[in-house]
């Protein structure tokens, strides 16, 4: 049992660590495609001399999931501390990197069998909103706990949320008093990340919340208008004031779609996934963003489809390797 549960958190963060690299060093993933272009360096074995070759998209995806899969045979129900991955996070993790995909079936499958393990979310109707940390670290909703550190720009003192999000949050929405923090000066910033601090350290393991999103995101993208509706009602019912909340309707898949992706923007701020989300999203029109920021009377944008939407690997690793570098 010990062996299986270490061999599944190695299989689990390996192949965690491989997505992560993925979405910042790989174009992104292509559902029906060959996905033939240049993945990340594959390292499979312990042989510090194994030569360093990047793999393709495919066969980095590939390896990503076969390990999440392994993992969740091996991993335990129960663990004693959040740090450590169990079966719900190895399911949740890969409904993730399925929705990167546009594999919505196996998406809506893995997040089904993540929640039949955990599914607890937290009543925001029992969160201190004038808190100056809402959220305990390991709180209920957290299935597995990471975080990254960010940078200063994004400490809650210097980064302003986007003014257009914040209106989008209407009164009786408990997250626009429970997320943000008024810099007294028109702007917000913010408060809540599942990590437990104020600091630029942000929360970006998973939740039950983001699980509910991949669920009703996959149903709305299958025909399940109703089921869709349904469940993202059961988060956004926890969400609002109590008494208040009338459970969202769509008319048809297409606006059911568009309601919940934009719950999603407006639930898992700064957990780490809207930039996986963009990419994604940015290959159907109907969903196509341009990230524009005007600095000191300069506009800069980029629009879908831009190379920058891959970063260019370091020089360091590029002289120590002899690997491709990304076009720019």
């Amino acid at each position: 049992m010990e062996w299986n549960a270490c061999k599944g958190e190695g299989l689990f963060f390996r192949s965690l660590a491989f997505f992560e690299i993925a979405q910042v060093y790989c174009a992104p993933y292509v559902a029906g495609s060959g996905n033939e272009g240049s993945g990340i360096p594959l390292r499979l074995t312990a042989d510090v001399s194994a030569p360093t070759v990047r793999s393709t998209i495919a066969a980095s995806y590939r390896s990503i999931t076969e390990d999440l899969e392994l993992a969740t045979t091996l991993l335990p129900v129960h663990v004693p501390v959040k740090t450590r991955p169990c079966k719900a996070a190895a399911f949740g993790v890969l409904a993730r990197v399925s929705l990167a995909m546009e594999e919505y079936t196996t998406a809506l499958r893995y997040s089904d069998s993540a929640l039949l393990y955990y599914n607890q979310l937290i009543d925001f109707n029992t969160v201190n909103a004038s808190a100056a940390i809402p959220f305990a670290v390991f709180n209920n909703e957290v299935i597995f706990h990471s975080y990254s550190s960010g940078s200063g720009l994004l400490n809650i003192s210097r980064c302003k949320i986007d003014s257009f999000l914040y209106s989008s949050y209407v009164t009786n929405d408990l997250r626009k008093t429970v997320y943000f923090r008024t810099n007294n000066n028109g702007t917000y910033g913010f408060k809540a990340s599942y990590n437990g601090t104020t600091n630029n350290y942000f929360f970006n393991g998973l939740a039950v919340d983001e699980l509910y999103l991949v669920k009703a995101e996959c149903e709305a993208r299958l025909s399940g208008t109703t089921a869709a509706m349904q469940t993202l009602n059961k988060l956004l019912e926890k969400r609002w004031k109590t008494g208040t909340f009338i459970p969202f309707t769509a008319g048809n898949n297409e606006e059911a779609l568009s309601i919940v992706l934009t719950e999603r923007r407006k639930e898992l701020l700064f957990r780490g996934v809207r930039w996986q989300d963009i990419r994604r999203l940015n290959r159907d029109a109907r969903f196509v963003t341009t990230l524009t920021r005007k600095i000191n009377g300069q506009l800069y944008s980029l629009p879908p489809g831009d190379l920058r939407y891959v970063m260019l690997i370091p020089s360091e690793v590029i002289a120590l390797t002899g690997i491709e570098q990304n076009p720019r």
